[in-house]
């Protein structure tokens, strides 16, 4: 998948597709620079599945966008699945 057509789809207006894009970028170095954008998304689906791109792809220096995301966090769930992200990171 071509870098513009994946930047593409993380902007895409339904979550399922910018979902699925953010896991396909997992595994790329875009990937962390289109998660770190993605952890202040309106829907909490979104902003997990950047964090768990995070989790796969980023070093440690994604820690601290990852808690700055956490500490605007309101929603309980979505804030534990973000946690569980970080703590995988701060393994490394």
């Amino acid at each position: 998948l071509p870098t513009p057509l994946l930047e593409a789809a993380t902007r895409h207006a339904d979550a399922e597709v910018v979902k699925a894009a953010l896991t396909f970028a997992a595994g790329r170095i875009e990937g962390v620079k289109l998660a770190v954008q993605h952890l202040s998304h309106p829907r909490w689906d979104v902003r997990v599945a950047a964090a768990r791109t995070l989790a796969i792809a980023g070093g440690r220096e994604t820690l601290i966008p990852l808690h700055a995301a956490l500490e605007r966090e309101t929603d309980a769930l979505t804030r534990e699945l973000m946690i569980a992200s970080a703590a995988t990171l701060a393994e490394r």
